[in-house]
């Protein structure tokens, strides 16, 4: 099994949709199965911090913001961003 350090760097890899081998796949999808199961185990029991409600809200108004930041975006000339 890969270190933890040789595992965040093929994470980083795999953000940057750089290619990773089906052996470097497998070992990043073991690891992120792990870092699932110690984060539920971590979460296991706490009360949320916040309402869902509240975070619902939040939610809602960043998504807004993305879409509108999204469409400002979508009518800046093509060569604006290259």
């Amino acid at each position: 099994m890969p270190t933890d350090e040789i595992l965040r760097q093929l994470h980083d890899k795999a953000t940057r949709r750089m290619l990773l081998s089906p052996e470097e796949r497998d070992s990043l999808d073991a690891w992120y199965a792990q870092q699932d199961k110690e984060e539920v185990a971590a979460l296991a029991g706490r009360p949320p911090t916040e309402p869902l409600t509240a975070l619902r809200g939040q939610v809602a108004v960043a998504t807004a913001q993305l879409l509108t930041v999204t469409q400002q975006i979508q009518t800046l000339p093509a060569g604006y961003l290259k």
